[in-house]
């Protein structure tokens, strides 16, 4: 954060440089030389100039103190009085619009062709061939692509009885289709376009079906696929927040047996946990079995339940309840958003 005075120095075009050694170290003051001569190259022209300033800190950005607040009116000040038609823009960072900013994603856009499809508002209902989901889900490498799978409550669960039944599918090739056997593949994005037989899919997430898709990538992987032309259901939908995503998310996976915490795996509290572990040599279980399939020692993982448990027995002082009622907190909306939510931050 730079204070009224030298901001009013770098704006002011016909002071040196030279004077702000003291107060900026060279590369700001390389910047600002080359903003001035862009500027003064462009003047003719009357470009339209946008001002942006971001002061962050490791504080609350919602409780900024009223005498760093004040700041802001006199860099705003400092700026309409060198370029009065300039647009400005000024922004308070906390460390959690810093933590949110570090997992940003860079948006990225992938192609999915479809067979048949039924377009609805807000999403699309299509049958995709194996083979054309199996490239999907793959990189240029034709390795999985975990980062699809990142908002799925859970990782891969291994062997179960449900995996073992759709490996069964895809390997046992009868007169069924797949998509038969088979719910299919929830897939929510920032946007969806369809241009002839191909789905343009924005910033996807696969927030269900993980483990039939998982078990495609190793059908394909390893098995004579040729001739296979069977298709899988998929659904894709627009969801405009991460609200909306995440009633989606624990919508489309409280259909079959999942324990409480899982579906609570997508929450910020949960992210926010993991980050604190990764220093200290500890592995937050967020999305269930997603470290024991990366191969970290087992004593090293903490899971949703273990968490809970642990701190209601030091933190809430009720060791009765942890032991015999670990999970009474994960399942009650108000319990647990007063144990999470305020306990732990």
């Amino acid at each position: 954060m730079v204070s009224a005075k030298p901001a009013a120095a770098h704006f002011d075009l016909t002071k040196s440089l030279e004077g702000l050694k003291s107060v900026y170290n060279e590369d700001i003051r390389s910047g600002v030389a080359i903003f001035r001569d862009t500027y003064k190259a462009l003047a003719a022209r009357f470009p339209e100039l946008r001002v942006r300033y971001v002061y962050a800190s490791r504080g609350d950005a919602t409780k900024v103190h009223p005498n760093v607040a004040r700041k802001r009116d006199g860099v705003e000040k400092a700026l309409q009085a060198r370029f009065s038609s300039a647009k400005f823009e000024f922004e308070f960072l906390g460390a959690g619009e810093i933590m949110a900013l570090a997992r940003r994603q860079p948006m990225t856009s992938f192609q999915l062709a479809v067979s048949k499809q039924l377009s609805a508002k807000g999403g699309y209902v299509a049958l995709v061939k194996l083979r054309d989901l199996y490239r999907f889900i793959c990189d240029d490498k034709m390795q999985l692509r975990k980062n699809l799978f990142e908002a799925n409550v859970r990782d891969y669960q291994g062997a179960t009885q449900v995996n073992e039944e759709i490996k069964s599918s895809l390997e046992n090739s009868r007169s069924e289709d797949f998509w038969w056997l088979n719910n299919g593949v929830t897939i929510i994005a920032s946007k969806a376009v369809l241009a002839g037989e191909t789905l343009t899919i924005e910033d996807p997430q696969i927030v269900n079906g993980l483990q039939t898709s998982s078990e495609i990538f190793s059908y394909f992987s390893s098995a004579n696929t040729e001739g296979d032309d069977r298709s899988i259901m998929v659904r894709v939908i627009e969801a405009g927040s991460s609200e909306v995503r995440d009633r989606i998310i624990k919508a489309t996976n409280s259909q079959t047996s999942i324990p409480p915490a899982s579906l609570r795996a997508t929450d910020k509290i949960h992210r926010d946990i993991e980050e604190f572990l990764k220093p200290h040599g500890l592995y937050y279980d967020r999305r269930k079995n997603s470290h024991k399939n990366d191969g970290r020692p087992i004593e090293k993982v903490i899971g949703i339940s273990m968490m809970a448990q642990a701190v209601m027995a030091a933190v809430l002082q009720r060791p009765d309840d942890a032991r015999a009622r670990p999970s009474s907190l994960i399942k009650k909306d108000d319990d647990y958003q007063k144990f999470f939510l305020r306990i732990i931050l």
